[in-house]
């Protein structure tokens, strides 16, 4: 009884002339090995990443600008924390009693939410149906680019009756209309949001202060609104407010190497699929003769 205790592989070789129909069906099979991954990635339009995205908690801070509009049935009534602005107002002006705070809930270093209470005083009578309240805020990014960008909150009520209250909840996150560089400091949109030193009531109007704002390619806005109009007559109204700074996915254009291991990955995977599959046709090619070759097989050494 024998058993095996060694093994050694016989390799045959195979040739064929350089200028012959053989090797020219052998140098076809090896360029569709090559070609054909690139074909199924472009066709499935994933060669390149040219966009990548970020799960980041953007770092705000709340700025303590506020512009405030109240809808009576006595008129408006308007408060902001701009004295210029305020100078405008006359018998508009409405002093209230603000009251704001930021937390950081978990204690990394990065603001997390801000609550705000804004009592204000009413004439006896008035009525309150509307409310209009605009927060402004600076949001900065730091892991892959350093975004700075002065943000605005828009929040904006109405009800056919009155109020003596209003509360609501939401998330501050960032908008994007296009992606972000992938490194170096971007800071286009860090101008004021509000006229800070206008003195035309034309450019203190909400509705322009929104237009403008809508116009930029990044913004921060209110989402995951929640709110709560308590009906009734009060010496006072009350706005409470509780923001969250939210995480996200944030886009970012990729750069050069990480589009480069992208594809590569990608091609290398389908390689190794093309490669087997026409090696295996190769090898039927030749071991049933399809093709004609020489078979050359190795020699005994003395």
């Amino acid at each position: 009884m024998l058993f095996e205790i060694y093994k050694l592989p016989i390799f045959l070789k195979y040739r064929a002339p350089v200028f012959s129909a053989t090797t020219f069906i052998y140098i076809l099979i090896n360029t569709l090995t090559i070609i054909s991954p690139l074909i199924i990635i472009f066709r499935t339009r994933g060669l390149w990443k040219e966009i990548s995205t970020q799960y980041e908690q953007p770092d705000v801070h709340f700025k303590h600008g506020v512009l405030l509009l109240l809808d009576t049935n006595n008129g408006p009534l308007v408060w902001s924390t701009f004295p210029n602005y305020n100078a405008m107002l006359d018998s508009l002006l409405r002093i209230p009693v603000v009251k704001t705070n930021e937390n950081d809930v978990n204690y990394d270093g990065t603001k997390d939410e801000l609550s705000v209470e804004v009592v204000i005083p009413l004439e006896p009578e008035e009525l309150v149906y509307s409310v209009s309240l605009l927060l402004t805020f600076d949001v900065q990014l730091h892991h892959i680019c350093e975004v700075a960008l002065e943000g605005l909150a828009h929040f904006q009520y109405s009800s056919g009756l009155p109020g003596s209250a209003i509360s609501f909840l939401g998330d501050l996150s960032l908008h994007q209309r296009m992606p972000l560089p992938s490194a170096g400091h971007f800071n286009l949109f860090d101008v004021p949001v509000l006229p800070y030193s206008s003195v035309q009531p034309e450019d203190w109007k909400v509705a322009t202060i929104l237009q403008k704002y809508w116009k930029r390619d990044v913004t921060s806005q209110l989402s995951n609104l929640y709110s709560t109009w308590q009906g009734g007559i009060d010496s006072n109204f009350t706005i409470i407010a509780k923001l969250h700074y939210a995480k996200q996915n944030l886009s970012f254009y990729t750069t050069y190497w990480e589009m480069l291991k992208f594809a590569w990955i990608q091609y290398l995977a389908l390689f190794v699929i093309s490669y087997i599959s026409f090696q295996r046709v190769i090898q039927w090619l030749i071991t049933n003769q399809v093709i004609q070759t020489w078979c050359i097989y190795p020699k005994k050494d003395l």
